[in-house]
């Protein structure tokens, strides 16, 4: 499996953002990433009319590459700030923190940086953090997962089978609820 690590990896950096660089720029929008459960309604953030970016965990700062691990943005059509990042896409790692801070120092206004906590709650400290929502055993506070917007997680279900534990059943239940299954 090693030997396919730097394949797979430049893989998802070749097919990853470049290619969501070019739909949020035509058509603007959400860009996710595929291990996000969404929890409430995203209205609030999307409709603020700012361009933004998921802070990865609550262990950096603007100071720190926010942005390494980011599992969410979100951008208007023919943003300036997507055009940036796609001229300087060449190397992917510090990519949003290097645009971030070229935006600064050349006096523009950069994207929002969305706290870590309203897309990533198991990325802090035990006590401010959900565990994965994979974990059957463990109880949750429901006030601290209807605070977030969405869950990205990043442990994967222990088998392929269907997916349980105590968040995920949650939010399938409600998510059937809604949906009237």
């Amino acid at each position: 499996m090693e030997k396919y690590v730097d394949r797979i990896l430049r893989y998802e950096i070749i097919t990853g953002e470049p290619v969501a660089f070019e739909a949020l720029s035509k058509y603007g929008g959400l860009w996710f990433d595929i291990h996000t459960l969404f929890v409430r309604d995203l209205s609030p953030l999307l409709e603020s009319g700012n361009d933004w970016m998921s802070q990865a965990t609550c262990f950096t700062s603007v100071d720190g590459n926010p942005f390494l691990g980011s599992s969410m943005m979100y951008f208007r059509k023919h943003s300036p700030h997507l055009c940036e990042l796609k001229h300087a896409a060449g190397a992917m790692r510090e990519l949003y923190y290097r645009v971030y801070q070229r935006i600064l120092r050349n006096g523009y206004e950069p994207w929002a940086v969305m706290p870590w906590c309203y897309v990533d709650p198991s990325q802090c400290r035990k006590p401010n953090r959900l565990q994965s929502p994979f974990d059957p055993s463990a109880s949750f506070d429901r006030r601290m997962l209807e605070s977030v917007f969405a869950y990205h997680y990043h442990t994967l279900p222990s088998s392929s089978s269907r997916p349980t534990g105590a968040i995920y059943n949650y939010l399938d239940g409600k998510y059937a609820k809604a949906l009237n299954r």
